[in-house]
């Protein structure tokens, strides 16, 4: 049975993130349940370039190693292996509940850079030089991230975290009247080894 990676150390949540960034600004509403194995993430953004704006409604699910990625607004997305969870569970195991996400931080040339605290939550400020990102993980659970490229960054912030209670079913379902067209797994993807 394909399988999609345990990625936190809580069983199941809902994170609400502000996304800002030089470009870019909307939300992001993160749910899992069975350790991050099972994800959906919606994210509302506008992206502003030259005076234009344009609108963007995304939804990602992860679930039975299977990765669905779904545009709202057109009504249409595609479903393909999940390849990096596969990947991840070969080279780290699939029982590390909460440590994959520092495991995958260090592999990438991160450190951790001390402690922080989004929404009297603690987390552990991590910051990988090569991408320019500096991330807070409670849990496993992302809580804050930015990422700088030049002069452009963006910024994802929590506004809400709820560990406390379960997510049903229904938010890991693509939603009625959605076309998914199904494609290869990509064949190019690599993990930084550890």
């Amino acid at each position: 049975m394909n399988q999609t990676a345990r990625r936190y150390a809580a069983e199941f949540g809902t994170v609400t993130y502000e996304i800002s960034g030089s470009v870019a600004s909307g939300e992001e509403t993160m749910r899992f349940a069975d350790y991050g194995a099972i994800e959906a993430k919606e994210t509302r953004l506008t992206i502003s370039t030259n005076g234009t704006e344009q609108a963007f409604r995304q939804l990602t699910i992860l679930r039975d190693g299977q990765i669905y990625s779904i545009d709202l607004m057109a009504g249409r997305g595609t479903k393909m292996p999940d390849v990096m969870s596969s990947r991840l569970i070969a080279q780290y195991g699939n029982d590390k509940f909460g440590s994959l996400g520092s495991e995958i931080m260090r592999a990438m040339g991160g450190r951790e850079v001390g402690p922080g605290n989004v929404l009297n939550q603690d987390c552990v400020l991590w910051e990988v030089p090569s991408i320019g990102s500096t991330t807070c993980l409670a849990q496993g659970v992302p809580l804050s991230a930015e990422a700088k490229l030049g002069d452009a960054g963006i910024t994802y912030t929590a506004t809400s975290v709820d560990f406390d209670t379960e997510v049903t079913a229904e938010a890991f379902a693509v939603p009625a009247g959605i076309t998914i067209t199904e494609t290869p797994a990509p064949t190019d993807l690599s993990l930084p080894s550890s």
